[in-house]
């Protein structure tokens, strides 16, 4: 069951340029074509849904993942963990969509886009990335991920041209994403077999014990655009942050594009004791990641004064300081990424 390391960092780093590639055509248009006020719009709801996400998921897909790496090469077991997971998933799933209706009674701003957000958090019970990333199975995800993303790309040139199309911008974008989650169903064949017993609280603990650094992560990934959209006035000043730290994490999905592929692997050497290997990828991943993210960042913040209005357009200036802080993160989450991710997760 052992998959080359090599060939899975090569295909997740092909869909990782892809995800670098996208965006670089795609945010100039949408920057032009929707304005600072509808990006921070969705940026804030996308930020207030990410909380009901993050129960729903619970942790649970962390968990999901290393337990599978733990037992690769028996199909009883990996089905006992799939289908556990699974059912558990759907409860979390089902609460957080019943806070979600009480929370839409509530809150009556934009209340379509929130409507149409909450695709996200049904999204979570459909996901099953988690699953073949265990397997080390990154050449399924990879296609199915560039499919799709390529599916929205040619989805936005075709209906997105004016600010009157945001919904159906919205519609189409947490559609597709819906749509790429169930395709990975029909590849489970083979994989897994019926459940002979179904216990979804089985390893509750560890799942809620995952969960925790979880919340501790949203804090910098989700609070900061909730603060921006309660504290401003209007969602434009939301708008320059979510540009600003989406170029950002454009370039660090190239730090932390071999963390994807090493925690399973990590996680499988964990399983069988063999701690030295274990130590032999740690060291590597974190010399990876200075090599790589250290003159990312210094470049970066150099060129940021000439690359914001030229990437974006006009109106965007206030993207420029705010870049030249957040590119820092290339850094602090590419080091986390390596401690966290790669190491304290598996073991």
């Amino acid at each position: 069951m052992a998959k080359s390391l090599k060939r899975n960092y090569i295909y997740n780093l092909f869909y990782q340029v892809l995800t670098l590639i996208t965006p670089l055509i795609t945010a100039p248009y949408l920057s032009r074509v929707l304005g600072p006020e509808l990006i921070g719009q969705l940026s804030y709801a996308e930020s207030v849904v990410s909380y009901f996400v993050l129960f729903a998921t619970l942790g649970v897909t962390t968990y999901g993942s290393r337990e599978i790496a733990y037992v690769q090469d028996d199909k009883e077991k990996r089905s006992e963990v799939f289908w556990n997971t699974k059912f558990l998933t759907l409860i979390t799933t089902s609460v957080c969509l019943l806070f979600y209706t009480v929370f839409l009674f509530v809150y009556h701003s934009n209340i379509k886009l929130f409507i149409l957000s909450s695709i996200l958090i049904i999204n979570v019970f459909f996901d099953i990335t988690w699953f073949f990333q265990g397997l080390e199975e990154f050449g399924k995800i990879v296609l199915r991920n560039t499919i799709f993303r390529l599916l929205t790309l040619i989805y936005i040139f075709i209906f997105v041209h004016k600010v009157g199309d945001f919904y159906i911008y919205v519609a189409g974008l947490f559609g597709l994403q819906f749509i790429s989650s169930i395709s990975l169903w029909p590849l489970l064949n083979g994989y897994i077999c019926k459940p002979k017993k179904v216990r979804p609280f089985k390893n509750i603990k560890i799942v809620i014990s995952l969960f925790i650094p979880t919340i501790a992560i949203s804090i910098y990934t989700v609070l900061d655009k909730t603060m921006i959209g309660i504290f401003t006035v209007s969602s434009v000043e939301n708008g320059f942050y979510e540009q600003a730290l989406k170029l950002s994490k454009m370039v660090l999905t190239i730090v932390t594009s071999l963390g994807v592929v090493v925690v399973p692997r990590i996680g499988a050497f964990v399983g069988k004791g063999d701690m030295d290997s274990v130590k032999t990828y740690m060291y590597r991943s974190y010399q990876f990641v200075l090599f790589l993210g250290i003159p990312l960042y210094l470049g970066l913040f150099t060129v940021s004064g000439n690359l914001v209005p030229w990437f974006f357009g006009n109106g965007y200036e206030k993207v420029i300081p705010l870049l030249r802080i957040l590119g820092i993160l290339i850094l602090a989450i590419g080091i986390n990424n390596v401690t966290g991710v790669q190491y304290l997760i598996p073991t």
